[in-house]
């Protein structure tokens, strides 16, 4: 969104709040614009995201599907499909899930018109915080079932004992977790810092 868009949605039904400000027209502008910077930050990387992922799920799931499709030409296909099709379908869900979290964080940095600029910021910092706890819980799941569907799928021949899958899952389960912290503590959660930073200057501009 272009600052000057966001002032527009922000001065809309306003003025009495604006009055009442404490800062001086370019303060305002300097808040407002630092506010716009980080959303704009945060909303194209999550477009990228969403763009890479997207065809990327898209695909796997389509070759999967394929793949087991397969299997009903051959001789023993009702019971390779029997044996394989819960593990496919936990990758499947796994990777939807994906896609829909890609998805939901993109929507979440567009600051809803109908509310100014600080609910606007505090309502998408709310949201985003909500949804961070939430999306960790669902890969706290999804990543030890997701790994062992794919070695059972795709690394039974190395006939790995269960105890041993099970110590593969978990560990590369927790890598991934801790890198995916990691990743948005340096490229999210800075940034929602600084948004409430903003809010907190507007805040006290208007004596709250």
């Amino acid at each position: 969104m272009e600052l000057d868009e966001f002032k527009t949605y922000w001065k809309s039904g306003q003025e009495k709040e604006l009055d009442q400000q404490k800062y001086s027209t370019d303060t305002i502008n300097s808040i407002i614009m630092n506010a716009t910077n980080t959303l704009g930050q945060l909303h194209q990387k999550s477009i990228y995201w969403n763009k890479i992922g997207k065809p990327i799920f898209i695909t796997a799931i389509i070759a999967l599907l394929i793949d087991q499709a397969l299997w009903l030409f051959w001789p023993s296909g009702n019971k390779a499909l029997g044996t394989t099709l819960p593990f496919v379908l936990i990758m499947i869900v796994f990777m939807l899930v994906s896609l829909w979290v890609y998805n939901y964080q993109q929507q979440l940095f567009v600051v809803n018109p109908a509310e100014n600029l600080k609910d606007g910021l505090k309502t998408i910092v709310t949201k985003f915080k909500r949804f961070y706890v939430w999306m960790n819980v669902i890969y706290l799941v999804l990543y030890p079932l997701y790994f062992y569907a794919v070695i059972k799928l795709f690394g039974d021949f190395l006939s790995l004992s269960a105890t041993t899958i099970w110590m593969i899952v978990a560990a590369v389960s927790v890598i991934f977790l801790v890198a995916g912290h990691i990743y948005y503590k340096m490229k999210y959660l800075d940034k929602i810092k600084a948004l409430e930073a903003n809010i907190a200057e507007l805040e006290n501009g208007q004596g709250a």
